[in-house]
C-alpha cells in the first residue's frame, strides 16, 4: 500500500495477481492468502475516512491500466516528455516535438 495523502494505491504484484485470477481467495484452505488481500483494504478504509480532503483510491495489478497511478509517484522521471517514454512510440513523439518546436519558434 502506498499512501501519498491524495491517492491510496494498494499494488498487487504479478504473482499476487495472477492467484487472484485463479480465484484462491475464495478456496476455503487459502484462508491466509485472503486474510493477506483484506489487511491493505481494511488499512486504506481506516484512512480514506479519516482524511479530509478524501483520497483516491485505487487498487492495482502489476501491468494493469490503473497501476500507471503507482508509477507515475515511484518513478515521475518517466512521463510523456522523457526519452524512454518516447523510445516506445517514437513516430508520434517525433511529430509532436515538431509540432511543439515550430509553435515555439
Amino acid at each position: 500500500m502506498v499512501d501519498t495523502f491524495f491517492q491510496v494505491i494498494v499494488f498487487h504484484g504479478e504473482t499476487i495477481a495472477a492467484w487472484k485470477k485463479q480465484c484462491y481467495h475464495e478456496d476455503p484452505e487459502h484462508t491466509n492468502f485472503r486474510e493477506l488481500l483484506n489487511a491493505p483494504k481494511e488499512d486504506a478504509a481506516v484512512l480514506l475516512t479519516e482524511r479530509f480532503p478524501v483520497p483516491m483510491y485505487v487498487e492495482c495489478d502489476q501491468y494493469g491500466s490503473q497501476a500507471r497511478f503507482l508509477l507515475a509517484k515511484l518513478n515521475p522521471s518517466v512521463t510523456h516528455n522523457s526519452q524512454r517514454f518516447c523510445a516506445r512510440c517514437p513516430s508520434r513523439c517525433v511529430a509532436h516535438r515538431a509540432r511543439l518546436g515550430s509553435r515555439m519558434r
